[in-house]
């Protein structure tokens, strides 16, 4: 089982090697340009779930919350925001 190294120093954290690729390749994927046709389908099954549980909303709406959802799929906070 590998292990990652983190060493504190004073009240800063020294991350490893791993720590910071890993760091870099979430970064790097948020910025990756979305493909429309991914976007699409995912606004297509908000909407169809929206119709489904008689929540009130707008085709923008579905579209916005599709791209953060694909664009930052572990923030539930930014899935909140856009379901208002």
């Amino acid at each position: 089982m590998a292990t990652s190294k983190t060493v504190k120093t004073g009240n800063k954290k020294k991350t490893s090697k791993a720590e910071e690729l890993l760091k870099s390749e979430i970064v790097e994927n948020r910025n990756a340009p979305l493909e429309e046709e991914d976007i699409r389908q995912k606004a297509a099954q908000i909407y169809h779930e929206r119709l489904a549980s008689g929540e009130n909303g707008t085709e923008l709406s579905d579209w916005l919350q599709a791209e953060a959802t694909l664009r930052y799929p572990d923030d539930k906070s930014s899935l909140a925001d856009n379901q208002r």
